[in-house]
């Protein structure tokens, strides 16, 4: 479970400014090796209850992808995780459709 928590008066950072992923090692792993192989998929769907972690995860992916630009590149083919510094992409533009 995340550091999402529903009531306010919890200091869980914003999941833009989290580093830290906790059970979704499986779905981690697939995404780090589809983007190994060059078959990253064109969308993701994300889904489940509030405060599991999945706008971390979403973040992590983008934020890794960004700083990765080439699937090939050894330091990619050598990580563990999707992991990368959040501070490193503080420019990161966030969409939402609003209904």
């Amino acid at each position: 479970m995340s550091q999402q928590h529903d009531d306010d008066t919890d200091e869980a950072s914003h999941p833009r400014e989290t580093a830290v992923l906790f059970g979704h090692a499986a779905a981690e792993a697939a995404l780090l090796a589809a983007y190994r192989a060059g078959r990253m998929p064109h969308g993701i769907l994300i889904a489940g209850p509030k405060g599991i972690g999945k706008a971390t995860l979403a973040y992590r992916i983008a934020r890794f992808v960004l700083s990765h630009p080439d699937p090939g590149a050894k330091d990619v083919q050598d990580a563990v995780s999707l992991r990368v510094d959040p501070a490193s992409w503080p420019a990161l533009l966030v969409g939402f459709r609003l209904v």
